[in-house]
């Protein structure tokens, strides 16, 4: 018997329908905010510190800037925690290396006191100009020089014969302008409450003590010398320079 399989294919038209969908442009718009904080210390608050060491200073202005004593003179600083090549130190835009080791002479303590204009100091790492910093930026920015003829002066006393005095002349034409200056720092070693002086106290180990000829030596002696030229050929351009000697003995 045989079987026979009879298939049949129906075909149906097959209907689409689309419809266009047209949407609105969508904006997404996000208000990006300042995240660095900017601070600023001028000559004139400086003056009224009574202090001779920038990086004392800051540290007494601002609670998150501690300072690092190493003396006298020559503190180091802390910014928000940070410190050493965490901090960048500026002076008029340009990063200062300390060649000792040890930070024996820190970056903030090539720029005496006088010589300073303001003290920029930008928080956090967000500082795309000067890159490297975690802590933030410390710029110090030096004084231009003024039209005309000025002529600045100071002198400081303190215990211990401390003693602190400079000079400082500036002038020129609306298209020169130039200044000098000079500083002098001088002390004796301070006493203890005890009324003893630093120099005399004994160590455990003699080979450490002060020398007897050292008992009465100087602790801080500076002398400061700076000198600027700011040329200016047009409203739109200026050229200064500066030039800047340190020793200190001690």
């Amino acid at each position: 018997m045989r079987k026979f399989l009879l298939s049949a294919v129906l075909a149906f038209p097959v209907v689409s329908y689309s419809q266009v969908i047209k949407l609105e442009k969508i904006k997404s718009v996000e208000e990006v905010k300042s995240v660095k904080e900017e601070k600023n210390i001028y000559q004139e608050e400086i003056k009224l510190t009574r202090q001779i060491d920038l990086g004392e200073i800051l540290s007494n202005l601002y609670p998150e800037i501690n300072h690092i004593r190493k003396g006298f003179v020559a503190n180091d600083i802390n910014l928000r925690g940070f410190s050493r090549d965490n901090i960048n130190v500026l002076v008029d835009g340009e990063k200062i290396y300390g060649a000792c080791p040890n930070r024996m002479d820190s970056p903030i303590f090539h720029v005496s006191t006088p010589q300073v204009e303001k003290v920029v100091i930008t928080e956090g790492p967000f500082d795309v100009k000067n890159q490297g910093s975690m802590a933030g930026v410390v710029n110090v920015k030096t004084k231009k020089p003024k039209k005309g003829l000025h002529l600045n002066a100071g002198l400081t006393a303190g215990s211990f014969q401390y003693k602190q005095g400079y000079v400082e002349v500036e002038g020129g034409s609306d298209k020169i302008k130039a200044l000098i200056g000079y500083q002098k720092r001088y002390s004796k070693p301070y006493k203890t409450g005890e009324g003893q002086k630093i120099t005399e106290y004994k160590h455990p180990n003699p080979i450490n003590d002060y020398q007897g000829k050292y008992i009465n030596h100087k602790i801080l002696d500076i002398d400061n010398f700076w000198a600027s030229v700011l040329l200016i050929p047009d409203k739109n351009n200026e050229l200064k320079i500066n030039t800047a000697y340190d020793n200190a003995e001690s």
